[in-house]
């Protein structure tokens, strides 16, 4: 430690030069802060490695930077756990596709219609939409079997999504292109927009 705290008084000394510059903080905690040699972890030492090493090229012959090596690290692995992110990501968009299809063949419910077009349901609507999700062996939806509410939104989290039950399968299953009009042509009742943004709000429906 007191060879990284000679290199350091030989950079400070180059002050001048411009990597030298960028680094002037830290150099000078090198310097002045002996509490920071005499407790760096090895997380820090590489970190200082990595920051000093390249600038012993500006130290003169005689301050012997060829010399010098700050630290020479063999990563040693404590353990290993392999998670094949890649398989998750393909089994989740697997199952939200087969949920999507699977809600597309149910499109004539009332419950689905109602939500497509963007209608308050109601209590026997979601009776209906929990029926044919626990009938559908398809895609893994054990916790709908309970009633409890917290649980339907376990499947919201479950296909990446955080709103409520009805917000989330109409996330899937779309909303009627009337429906959507409608409810744009509402929104652009309610506050002023100019011919641009207006044809910039149609481009988005």
């Amino acid at each position: 430690k007191m060879e990284i705290f000679d290199i350091a008084k030989g950079l400070a000394k180059k002050g001048t030069i411009k990597e030298i510059q960028k680094n002037t903080d830290y150099i000078m905690k090198l310097i002045k802060d002996e509490n920071y040699l005499k407790n760096i972890d090895i997380l820090e030492l590489k970190n200082l490695k990595d920051i000093i090493e390249p600038l012993t090229i500006f130290i003169d012959a005689d301050g012997k930077h060829l010399n010098y090596v700050i630290g020479d690290f063999e990563d040693t692995c404590i353990s290993t756990e392999v998670k094949d992110i890649n398989t998750f990501a393909s089994a989740y968009i697997n199952s939200k596709a087969k949920f999507q299809k699977y809600l597309d063949k149910n499109k004539e419910l009332l419950s689905i219609k109602k939500l497509r077009n963007n209608i308050e349901l109601d209590e026997e609507d979601l009776k209906e939409l929990k029926q044919l999700l626990y009938s559908n062996e398809e895609v893994s939806l054990e916790s709908l079997k309970n009633e409890n509410n917290t649980e339907i939104e376990k499947i919201s989290s479950l296909y990446g999504k955080k709103e409520s039950f009805g917000i989330f399968i109409r996330s899937l299953i779309g909303l009627d292109r009337e429906a959507i009009n409608k409810e744009f042509s509402e929104f652009l009742n309610k506050d002023k927009f100019n011919s641009n943004q207006i044809e910039l709000i149609n481009l988005i429906i």
